[in-house]
């Protein structure tokens, strides 16, 4: 029973520590398209889809209902890995409009933008070479 209490609290902290390396947000906003690429009004808008990730890692995707005529502005709150120590991370994102119809499926992506976050730098000087360095050999 002592090394099953054990147990659980050891993954109940290990649990913890995976939950506190993520600690940024970041917000992503758009506004839905209102016009098909000929000027015309849409009609049947379908959804638009979030893609984003952080430096070179895993794309995320985050797909969002849209209003049939678009225009509606969009938010979402992403969560990233807040950047190592001294560093920075960036994180790049793209979205998609996707048209249906009875015949087809159409979709366009946007332009990636990207925002980047800088570590605290305090303490991240270079330091001084090391002094009174000797060997001694018997």
């Amino acid at each position: 029973m002592k090394k099953m209490l054990c147990a659980v609290v050891m993954l109940m902290g290990l649990m913890g520590m995976a939950n506190m390396s993520y600690a940024g947000t970041a917000t992503l906003a758009y506004t839905e398209p209102s016009q098909n690429a000929a000027g015309n009004p849409l009609l049947n808008l379908k959804e638009t889809t979030i893609y984003f990730k952080q430096d070179g890692g895993v794309e995320q995707v985050i797909t969002v209902p849209a209003v049939a005529t678009g225009g509606r502005a969009i938010t979402r709150t992403v969560t990233f890995v807040d950047p190592p120590l001294c560093g920075s991370t960036t994180l790049s994102a793209q979205v998609s409009a996707s048209n249906t119809n009875l015949t087809n499926f159409e979709s366009v992506r946007s332009a990636v933008v990207t925002a980047t976050k800088a570590a605290s730098t305090v303490g991240c000087a270079t330091p001084n070479a090391p002094s009174n360095i000797t060997i001694t050999i018997p």
